[in-house]
């Protein structure tokens, strides 16, 4: 049982940036699981005009985003609690920026600008770089996780 939540720990805080790379790749299996689109609400009638309608929210958009994010919030709470019961509070503060910095805050900023950088035509190749790069951000948070173990 350990086991299983450790892996939770580091994996579920990243649920929002795999659906988020299943989504760009294009795959049409995966287009919808949580699609970058406009809010139904913040556009007005000469907006409308010279939006595409694909790009405008539905509720089922809101809805897949709202769990998958639901899993992310929680697989981050659920770190920060695992890491304050067993090693303090200090140790589950100073784990909480560490994946709150790696698995919400940087891939937000940086994960699309990163496989974009390689230029790749093929949605599998994409995919592919796209979730290297998550399990190396999941590596960091870990060995960083260690770390603040060791020193706190």
């Amino acid at each position: 049982m350990d086991n299983i939540m450790n892996i939770l720990t580091i994996v579920l805080p990243f649920t929002n940036e795999i659906a988020n790379v299943l989504t760009s790749t294009g795959y049409k299996y995966f287009e919808n699981l949580y699609k970058p689109c406009i809010d139904d609400y913040l556009i007005n009638d000469k907006i409308l005009k010279h939006i595409n309608n694909k790009k405008i929210c539905k509720s089922r958009n809101h809805f897949n985003k709202i769990i998958i994010d639901l899993i992310a919030l929680l697989g981050i709470i659920l770190n920060i609690c695992r890491n304050t019961l067993e090693n303090g509070y200090y140790d589950g503060i100073l784990s909480g920026i560490n994946i709150v910095f790696f698995s919400f805050i940087f891939p937000n900023l940086f994960l699309h600008k990163i496989i974009n950088y390689f230029v790749l035509k093929s949605k599998f190749m994409k995919l592919i770089v796209g979730l290297i790069i998550i399990f190396i951000l999941m590596i960091i948070t870990f060995l960083i996780e260690k770390v603040i173990n060791l020193l706190v």
